[in-house]
């Protein structure tokens, strides 16, 4: 029992410089949102400057330790201000991805500062003055400085809480932390605010290293190491919760300690090695944490739905010059080894190049057209290498045998590990990567007997006509040139329609009947299995494997030639891959610090290529100004160009079908105490435009998002041609067949018109694509056939609320939801499309159930009217009779409700 006290109390003592380091992260991430990856380096330099300065000043003093604590610190901050400044001020609105490979460069450019600056040895700090000796509990020895930082922790806890809740300074990041929009707005200097608390992060790691000086040597792989752990921290503890930082620490150190407690254990005669489970543990719990709690044990639920992604880049079918410039770059690849005589080592690094390719092309599957982010996609390039290692050292496998098995490998781990990361979305999904891929990479770094620890397994060569270094070179490219083939092909197939309509509206892409989740599972599956072959291809090339090729370098290494190249094409990976590798090898054959090379030009292409290696063919485009111009937005058609739509809509509609399509019993939707919809009911028949209005508040948009199913109600029932809706979601109601409209249109960006019909065609149909005539022919029915080519993103606003009408109508609904359909629209264009929605109604006996705030519209088109206030319904009948109402009148505080454009 005395050991067991010994260990907790170890783990107390760890808490507090573990809590001290994630805490600066927590910060940073809660005001600036950047995944800082340089976190750890800023805690390595503090380290470093603390050694310095107490070797010089003497630590037998008070002054000369505590005074290199806090000077190490302060410094560190100073640098932090500099590279806030200098770098990261410039990328806060880039993609998380950018940010990574920014925050990457600066980690580089650290790391060999340090390697200058001190040199490649362990350096161990001098004991704290007066805190040298032990005392004793339980009959064994326990340090003094260890109590010390017992006590430290809950201090700094509560001198940090005070610091935000006493302070303006954390009376603005409290602010940021929750609008930072909001704050600028109200006259606070963002960018000052950002340096400082950047800066103060910064501090925070430095000041953290600082204290474990006596305990932990400072060494050049610290900053790695560390990053892992105050990664799990956050997440786990919650995004930017400091209370939840502290109790994720203390959670983390005291698993680690009873780990080491428990030792070697026989289980059911099972031998255990509970102390090198220390890293599998921390990142089970962090896994269990995304998987059960996303937003952390202390931290605020998010959404998990995925942002749509704005204004990304077409894909394009290859023309004839693309392919010819392609058989042409393959020609050259081909001609490597040709040149073996003149320049052996050439065809050495293009061997590395095409595996990195290949690495780098499965990676842009998910994180390009997929729109998902992965921060450890090392973990299915590892599996697969590992699997061909054991399966050849322990199985003897012939070669042709492995390369068909163990793809496998790499498949069934993203068949596990993308079912759980899909239910997350941005920072949360790629911290659940990271967490994975620190599992796996944990588990074989540990476990010796079977994946040789950290020497790693040895022997593995290629066979037969393979093994002769020129064939196996020409059976790697063969094998990326048919991966590239395969992943754009996949592109322009439904699935990969499908894919991309994920990553730009995830809202319409569900309301078409995607499967969201399920689309991105499928891409995940089949990224982890090229990243497979892509590791039996490594295996077999270097004949053998190690842990590190599934670490976080690596994941990086495979972020940072996806982004290098460029993210907007096929192509950009595979530059990226091949320029990362011959940058790498020729920067180290320069400089011992090739690390600090590489990362300054890393940094330079963030800053000065966002679009990478591929973007610079936009400089060279004939030469001519004019195309580099923004494209143009279409212009919305005037009424006359739609007079070929012979819209026809009767000033009044008696004869409504008495069929009742949808029924609400009595549904409500509670928000802890707060009802925002309260037993409301009503129903709509066949053919009928039925309005709901309200004032801001009403509950209307609740309502529409419960029988569109983004949410479930909390009571009563939902029923459609007498079917139950309750408990569908948004797919499952389109599949019912009920279209939706939104009050901010969404459509596919990266698309053109006719392949945004073309996908809403194909989910209706479930076939292959549709053919151009039926395309066209929806087209034609919202006057879009002239702009078929057009990319949706270039639409005027009109034009793209009637395609988005077009594809809600694909699958011929008998039931058309429509949020604010002619929100921020001109009166010319509200009636245009309101006219058309009659007409279709009409024509097709559709119901129309309406949200809208345009008086002349809902008494124009609207056949009955719906009043809903505070979540309940007030008033129901025709424009007539919603105008004479007083209760109505009152609510709208006697607003003329026949005046022209008056809102309701």
């Amino acid at each position: 029992m005395d050991a067991l006290l010994i260990q907790l109390l170890n783990g107390l003592a760890s808490t507090s410089t573990l809590f001290l380091a994630a805490l600066g992260l927590t910060i940073i991430f809660g005001v600036c949102r950047i995944v800082n990856f340089a976190h750890g380096s800023f805690y390595m330099l503090g380290l470093y400057i603390a050694y310095s300065f107490s070797t010089t000043w003497g630590a037998d003093t008070g002054f000369g330790f505590w005074g290199s604590i806090v000077a190490s610190a302060l410094i560190v901050a100073v640098v932090g201000t500099i590279v806030e400044i200098v770098v990261l001020r410039r990328i806060y609105k880039s993609p998380e991805l950018f940010q990574l490979l920014a925050t990457f460069a600066i980690l580089l450019i650290i790391s060999d500062f340090a390697l200058w600056m001190w040199g490649p040895e362990d350096l161990l700090g001098p004991k704290a003055p007066g805190l040298e000796g032990a005392v004793d509990i339980l009959n064994r020895s326990f340090p003094e400085y260890d109590l010390l930082l017992i006590v430290l922790g809950p201090v700094i806890l509560v001198a940090v809480w005070a610091l935000l809740r006493f302070t303006r300074f954390g009376l603005y990041v409290r602010a940021a932390t929750h609008d930072r929009e909001m704050l600028s707005a109200l006259g606070v200097n963002q960018a000052w605010l950002f340096t400082a608390v950047f800066a103060l992060g910064c501090f925070l790691a430095a000041l953290a290293a600082g204290l474990e000086l006596p305990r932990e040597p400072a060494s050049l792989t610290i900053d790695l190491n560390l990053i892992g752990d105050v990664f799990a921290v956050v997440v786990i503890g919650g995004m930017g919760s400091i209370p939840g930082a502290f109790l994720a620490a203390l959670l983390i150190s005291e698993i680690k300690a009873l780990c080491i407690w428990l030792g070697t254990q026989t289980i059911f005669g099972m031998t255990i090695e509970f102390s090198q489970l220390t890293l599998v543990m921390q990142f089970v719990l962090m896994a269990l944490v995304l998987i059960f709690r996303p937003w952390g044990l202390l931290g605020k639920a998010q959404d998990t739905m995925p942002r749509a992604l704005h204004n990304e880049p077409p894909l394009l079918r290859a023309s004839s010059r693309y392919k010819l410039f392609a058989a042409l770059i393959i020609v050259v690849l081909a001609s490597f080894p040709l040149l073996e005589e003149q320049w052996p080592y050439l065809m050495l690094i293009m061997q590395d190049g095409l595996i990195m390719m290949l690495f780098a092309s499965s990676l842009y599957f998910i994180v390009g057209p997929g729109g998902m982010s992965s921060f450890g996609h090392a973990a299915f390039f590892g599996v697969g290498a590992y699997t061909a290692a054991i399966l050849v050292t322990q199985l003897a496998w012939p070669m042709w045998l492995v390369v068909l098995v163990a793809p496998l490998g790499g498949l069934v781990t993203a068949l596990v590990f993308g079912w759980f990361s899909v239910r997350l979305t941005g920072i949360y999904m790629a911290m659940l990567t990271l967490a994975f891929a620190q599992f796996v990479w944990s588990v074989i770094f540990q476990w010796d007997g079977f994946t040789g620890g950290s020497n790693g397994l040895i022997g593995i060569w290629p066979e037969g006509i393979l093994d002769e270094p020129r064939n196996f070179y020409y059976f790697s490219l063969v094998v990326v040139i048919a991966t590239v083939l395969i992943i754009r092909h996949l592109l322009f197939t439904p699935f990969g329609y499908s894919m991309r309509a994920t990553r730009d509206a995830p809202m319409r892409a569900q309301a078409l009947g995607i499967r969201v989740k399920r689309v991105q599972w499928q891409a995940f599956v089949v990224s982890g299995f090229f990243a497979g072959i892509a590791g039996i291809l490594y295996v077999y090339a270097k004949g053998s494997i190690s842990p590190d090729e599934l670490s976080v370098a690596r994941s990086v290494d495979g972020l940072v030639m996806v982004l290098l190249g460029g993210i907007q094409s096929v192509v950009g990976p595979l530059v990226g891959a091949v320029s990362y590798v011959i940058l790498h090898d020729w920067v180290t054959l320069f400089s011992d610090y090739w690390k600090a090379l590489l990362g300054a030009i890393i940094l330079v292409l963030v800053l000065v290529l966002p679009g990478g290696l591929v973007s610079i063919k936009n400089w060279f485009r004939l030469g001519a100004k004019d195309e580099q111009r923004a494209p143009t937005r279409s212009t919305s058609a005037a009424p006359e160009e739609l007079e070929e739509l012979q819209l026809e809509v009767p000033s009044k509609v008696n004869n409504l079908s008495p069929e009742v399509i949808l029924e609400v019993q009595e549904i409500s939707k509670r928000y802890g105490d707060f009802w925002a919809v309260n037993d409301t009911s009503f129903d709509i028949k066949r053919g009928e435009m039925l309005a709901l209005i309200g004032p801001n508040g009403a509950g209307k948009s609740t309502i529409f998002n419960m029988v569109g199913g983004q949410f479930e109600p909390s009571g009563g029932e939902i029923l459609y041609k007498n079917k139950s809706l309750n408990g569908l979601d948004a797919a499952g109601i389109w599949a019912k067949g009920i279209g939706r409209t939104f009050q901010i249109s969404t459509v596919f960006n990266s698309m053109s018109v006719f392949e945004n019909m073309q996908l809403a065609l194909h989910q209706a149909r479930s076939q292959g694509f549709e053919t151009h005539h039926d395309v066209s022919e929806m087209l034609r029915q919202v006057g879009l056939v002239h702009l078929a080519e057009r990319l949706a993103s270039e639409l005027a606003y009109g034009d793209v609320k009637r395609l988005e009408l077009a594809m809600a109508l694909a699958h011929s609904p008998e039931l058309l939801l429509m949020d604010e359909p002619t929100a921020g629209m001109a009166p010319d264009e509200r009636h245009l499309l309101m006219k058309l929605v009659k007409s279709l109604s009409l024509q097709r006996q559709m119901a129309v159930l309406f949200t809208e705030h345009s008086v002349d519209v809902v008494f124009n088109y609207a056949d009955r009217i719906l009043v809903l206030a505070e979540g309940s319904l007030i008033a129901e009948g025709g424009a007539a009779d919603i105008a004479e109402n007083e209760q109505v009148r009152a609510i709208y505080l006697g607003t003329s409700l026949f005046a022209e454009g008056a809102k309701v």
